[in-house]
């Protein structure tokens, strides 16, 4: 058996691209000069996709421990884009949380400026491939836990070729 490094593996490739596209994601907030973080926007867009979400269901969407989830819902708050109010769900209080009008008008307006980016950043990839491979994670995520994930994109995706992609778009030093 041929043993492969951990700097070789599909593993450390996924986490160098995922970091890659966090720093990416920030560097464009500021440069299109956005008044939220791009987890503050992420945290806008779950809730606006969700009816009753309290602020765990909006920490696992997040992929945040719960504390990290509150800062974030707290400045958001505070800026008046979501609120929160008690309500009951199996008995339980717990905290709706609920975008604010002026939360909608921000998530639009940021949704609009940053879809040319995104677009662009995808546009090389067939959209079909994308898809596919959003869903299948999705899947293997939800059946099996995030060990399956790496067996889903070598599966569905040439990884390899992403990853040369991004650092050639993104110019990410190899």
């Amino acid at each position: 058996m041929v043993k492969i490094h951990y700097t070789d593996s599909l593993n450390y490739e996924l986490e160098r691209t995922a970091r890659a596209l966090k720093l990416r994601g920030v560097q464009l907030f500021n440069n299109l000069n956005i008044a939220i973080t791009p987890d503050e926007f992420c945290a806008l867009d779950i809730i606006s996709c969700h009816d009753e979400i309290c602020q765990r269901d909006v920490a696992k969407y997040l992929l945040k421990d719960r504390a990290n989830t509150g800062r974030i819902l707290n400045s958001l708050g505070e800026n008046n884009l979501i609120t929160r109010t008690d309500h009951r769900r199996n008995n339980r209080l717990i905290k709706k949380i609920e975008l604010t009008k002026e939360g909608e008008r921000l998530l639009n307006e940021i949704t609009s400026k940053i879809d040319e980016h995104v677009s662009q950043m995808i546009s090389p990839l067939q959209e079909k491939k994308v898809k596919l491979l959003v869903e299948a994670i999705k899947l293997f995520r939800e059946k099996y836990g995030l060990f399956f994930i790496v067996l889903v994109a070598v599966l569905f995706f040439f990884i390899s070729s992403i990853l040369h992609l991004f650092q050639r778009t993104f110019q990410i030093p190899s």
